[in-house]
């Protein structure tokens, strides 16, 4: 994959030629040709739903605190979700879906 590249000439190393791919996962990031941006939100999006869902009985606890549960939230959900987003391209529409995220949860 290229990004922002000037030159288009193959690369080759011990004589063999790296093929291009348009997307590929490191280390579950989604990484595209476009910069990311809704793939990799999409990607984001679901992993921190699952995360958000492994807490469920911790969420409808009466005997944790609510300022418990939103330290839990920052420590545990966020990260999942936010991981890899310094190489997103975003627009107004990937923000609100982050922002419905959040509100929804």
């Amino acid at each position: 994959m290229r990004i922002n590249a000037k030159s288009q000439e193959r690369i080759t190393v011990d004589g063999q030629d790296i093929g291009e791919v348009e997307t590929f996962k490191n280390l579950g990031a989604t990484i595209c040709k476009e910069g990311a941006g809704m793939k990799d939100l999409k990607n984001r999006l679901s992993k921190a739903r699952g995360a958000f869902l492994k807490f469920k009985r911790i969420w409808n606890s009466k005997s944790i605190s609510k300022r418990t549960k939103l330290k839990l939230f920052k420590t545990v959900v966020v990260p999942v979700l936010l991981y890899g987003c310094e190489t997103w391209k975003m627009n107004k529409e990937d923000d609100s879906e982050l922002m419905c995220f959040i509100a929804s949860v």
